[in-house]
């Protein structure tokens, strides 16, 4: 269970921009899961996420939004 889901969810954006992945997955009862060159690649070493780990995820979206806006950004103009 993810305690704090801000950074936590910044972390997965960060791995997600640097892994070139156009969705990042998540779900209960699975692993945050990446989308890189069409094929899903669960984040290995994230526990499975618990309907806990969901909500809190939810109730933090808004800055994580901004947060990947930032990084896809950032990788459109370079």
């Amino acid at each position: 269970m993810v305690k704090d889901y801000k950074p936590k969810l910044k972390e997965f954006m960060q791995l997600a921009g640097m892994q070139n992945a156009s969705d990042l997955h998540m779900g209960v009862g699975k692993r945050p899961t990446l989308r890189i060159d069409g094929n899903l690649v669960p984040i290995a070493k994230e526990p499975i996420l618990t309907p806990e780990d969901i909500e809190g995820f939810i109730d933090g979206k808004s800055e994580g939004i901004k947060e990947m806006s930032k990084i896809l950004l950032g990788k459109i103009k370079k």
